[in-house]
């Protein structure tokens, strides 16, 4: 019951998962440009720099932006990576990335210091890597603790979502993990089957309320060093999860009708959110379809 359960306080310690396998957390795309000829007089470069093209690494809005300069020089095709760790855009300063392969993948590491506009500081650990045409990068750090509720402990890991937010947050930013099934795996997918039947997902939204021995809770602060993550009793029932009550969502079917979710109780809705110019939406429809 949430009026008798209390809050609860997890102290967090640092890790780091810098292995750049299977499925990797918070990786996403980095998109690199052209130096324009507006900011020639504003990136500094060595002059035997040839086609030099800059990309954002950390892009955090009130953060310290960190960027990346790839470039060739004459008689080699090959792509250098050089790392703007001091956010002043003098690439001749910057940190040149060393590349090694793993598996189908050339991966880079570096830390870099960030600062927020708040004026707090912290020092994140990088991958920058490339396959073919695309370019990636991540913050390898995560977070890690146990909540503990009478005879059970419920590991709980905190980790960015992606590579533009280097400071922890109760945001979309954040991804929050529970393993509450204490099976040693954290599962962040939305719907599961154990036994065939559904389960909650282990990953928790914010303001979204999820169960822990019977209780519901959701997530009430994480500081930005997320060196404290903190769980509060709440009263609500209504997530995108197994045992609860899913949102309200109201819609227009292609009749001009208005269909909702209450009134389409102990039916099987499938809900799919796309777009005509994703080709993976493309896919998916067609099988659907």
């Amino acid at each position: 019951r949430a009026d008798t359960a209390r809050r609860i306080v997890i102290p967090l310690e640092r890790a780091v998962d810098d292995q750049p396998t299977g499925a990797l957390s918070g990786q996403t795309n980095i998109f690199f440009s052209p130096v324009s000829e507006a900011a020639v007089d504003s990136v500094l470069m060595a002059k035997e720099w040839m086609r030099p093209e800059i990309a954002d690494v950390i892009d955090q809005a009130g953060v310290q932006k960190v960027r990346v300069l790839r470039y060739t020089i004459e008689g080699d095709t090959t792509r250098r990576y050089v790392l703007d760790t001091a956010g002043t855009l003098d690439f001749t300063k910057g940190l040149p990335l060393t590349f090694e392969r793993v598996g189908e993948l050339m991966v880079a590491r570096a830390s870099v210091r960030v600062r927020a506009a708040s004026g707090q500081e912290v020092t994140v650990p990088i991958q920058v890597m490339y396959a073919g045409k695309y370019t990636y990068a991540r913050i390898t750090e995560m977070r890690t603790g146990y909540a503990e509720i009478g005879n059970r402990k419920y590991a709980v890991r905190v980790q960015p979502r992606s590579r533009g937010h280097p400071f922890y947050a109760n945001t979309i930013g954040t991804r929050f993990l529970i393993d509450l099934d204490s099976d040693g795996v954290f599962s962040p997918a939305t719907s599961r089957l154990v036994n065939g039947r559904p389960v909650a997902s282990e990953e928790a939204e914010p303001d979204t309320p999820f169960a822990l021995s019977g209780v519901y809770y959701d997530i009430e602060s994480i500081d930005p060093l997320g060196s404290k993550l903190v769980l509060r009793p709440t009263t609500s029932t209504t997530a995108v999860a197994a045992g609860f009550k899913p949102p309200q969502f109201v819609a227009l079917d292609l009749a001009g009708r208005t269909v909702t979710l209450s009134n389409s109780r102990q039916k099987p809705i499938l809900l799919e959110f796309w777009s005509t110019a994703c080709p993976y939406s493309d896919a998916v429809r067609a099988s659907l379809t």
